[in-house]
C-alpha cells in the first residue's frame, strides 16, 4: 500500500487530545496484519493485569476494505478479530465498561493525491460487536469517500480532536460525534466532495471524557 500522507498529524493530534483525558497513551507504528491481531491481544492481557482501568480507546489509521483492515505489509486482518479482544470472555476487566474503536480507513488511491478513497462501502460488514458497552466510529458512511489532506491530516481525525478537546466537559462522546459529523461534511474539497462518518454502538450508559479528572485511566 502507499504511504497514507498525513498520518503523522493524525497521530499527533490523537496522542495530545487523549493524555489531556489522562489516558495512558501507548501508540504502535506501522504493524503488518499478524502484528496488528497480537497487538490487540496483548494489550488485552495487559488490562486484565489492571484492574483499575475503567474503560479502552483505541484508534486505527490505516487502509480498508470489506470489513477488513490492512497492515503495512499490504496484508488484511478482519476488523472483528480486534475489538473481539476486548469483550468480556477475553478481557473480563473491561466488562461492563466503555470500550470505544475510532478508526480512519482508507481506500484505494485516487488520481489526485490529496484525498483517499473507499472503493466498497462494505467496509461496515461484521463490525456489530453483539455485545453491550462497545462504540464503534468509522470514518465514512456507506457509499462515501474517507478525506485527507498531505499537511492538516485526516478531516474526521481534525474535526475529532478539535471537538473533543473543546467540549469534553459539557457533551458526551456521542454529542461530540454528531458533531465531528457536522463539522467533517461542511468541509469541502476542491473538488465539492463532503464526508461524514458511521457510528455503530451498543453502548447502554452515557459515555464522558473529562480533562481535569484523573479517574478515567486506559491503555
Amino acid at each position: 500500500m502507499e504511504e497514507r500522507r498525513g498520518s503523522d498529524t493524525d497521530l499527533k493530534m490523537l496522542e495530545d487530545a487523549m493524555r489531556q483525558f489522562r489516558y495512558e497513551v501507548v501508540s504502535k507504528t506501522d504493524l503488518d496484519a499478524k502484528e496488528i491481531g497480537e497487538e490487540a491481544e496483548d494489550i488485552s492481557k495487559k488490562i486484565n493485569a489492571n484492574e483499575n482501568s475503567s474503560s479502552f480507546v483505541c484508534f486505527i489509521l490505516t487502509y480498508g476494505d470489506n470489513g477488513e483492515i490492512y497492515g503495512s505489509d499490504s496484508e488484511c486482518i478482519d476488523l472483528k478479530k480486534v475489538t473481539d479482544a476486548f469483550k468480556a470472555d477475553m478481557c473480563p476487566v473491561l466488562a461492563g465498561k466503555p470500550k470505544l474503536f475510532f478508526i480512519q480507513a482508507c481506500g484505494i488511491r485516487h488520481d489526485d493525491d490529496d484525498y483517499d478513497y473507499l472503493n466498497d462501502s462494505k467496509f461496515r460488514c461484521s463490525l456489530d460487536p453483539v455485545e453491550p458497552h462497545f462504540l464503534i466510529a468509522i470514518s465514512l458512511a456507506p457509499e462515501n469517500a474517507s478525506f485527507k489532506g498531505r499537511k492538516d491530516g485526516t478531516w474526521v481525525i481534525s474535526a475529532l480532536t478539535e471537538i473533543f478537546t473543546s467540549h469534553c466537559n459539557n457533551q458526551d462522546v456521542c454529542s461530540m460525534l454528531l458533531n465531528v459529523n457536522k463539522n467533517a461534511s461542511s468541509a469541502h474539497a476542491k473538488k465539492g466532495f463532503k464526508q461524514s462518518c458511521q457510528l455503530v454502538f451498543t453502548t447502554t450508559e452515557i459515555v464522558k471524557f473529562r480533562s481535569t479528572r484523573y479517574g478515567l485511566n486506559g491503555i
